[in-house]
């Protein structure tokens, strides 16, 4: 349930976002704590990976990229039907 209310949020209009390093970071992160507000406490100490493992999802970086090549598939597509 928390996935998919994080995925949904945060992934909103992906596609027209700028990428650069720094605002793939702060996704990372701001997924992560919310994770972390759902499968651990503060006093667990374990990495990043270990919560996306136990949340079996993936890094956002990763998802907002497949979201994007799937727009430009559309929109290249779309283009040759003109």
């Amino acid at each position: 349930m928390p996935n998919a209310i994080v995925l949904s949020v945060v992934t909103y209009a992906c596609e027209t976002w700028k990428s650069t390093v720094k605002i793939d970071q702060k996704l990372n992160v701001s997924t992560n704590a919310a994770y972390e507000k759902y499968y651990v406490t503060y006093r667990d100490h374990i990495t990043n990976e270990e919560i996306l493992h136990r949340t079996g999802s993936r890094r956002l970086s990763d998802t907002v990229a497949e979201h994007r090549f799937r727009k430009a598939g559309h929109v290249l597509r779309l283009s040759s039907q003109l």
